[in-house]
């Protein structure tokens, strides 16, 4: 039996590609597979990511976790560079 994918989305920005891609492994887990394919000079590079059924859920938590950070650090970076801008 092959893995069969249950559901995937793509998502697309300038020269980088990613794919989350969720499916059933042969003996009936399930398993999150990221990849990143990536045009370079050399040609494409691809890479890939893959969180086990037993890891899915703590990793969606760190995640979410490290985006929330990461939008408030933006967001004061952003607030920084306006309040320079002023100066």
């Amino acid at each position: 039996m092959l893995n069969k994918e249950i559901y995937s989305k793509k998502l697309s920005r300038s020269n980088r590609t990613y794919f989350f891609d969720l499916n059933i492994a042969q003996r009936g887990g399930l398993y999150l597979q990221i990849s990143e394919s990536k045009k370079t000079t050399l040609g494409l590079e691809h890479f890939r990511l893959i969180i086990d059924d037993a890891d899915i859920v703590e990793f969606g938590y760190c995640f979410e976790e490290i985006l929330k950070r990461y939008l408030v650090a933006k967001k004061r970076i952003s607030t920084r560079r306006e309040m320079i801008k002023k100066v």
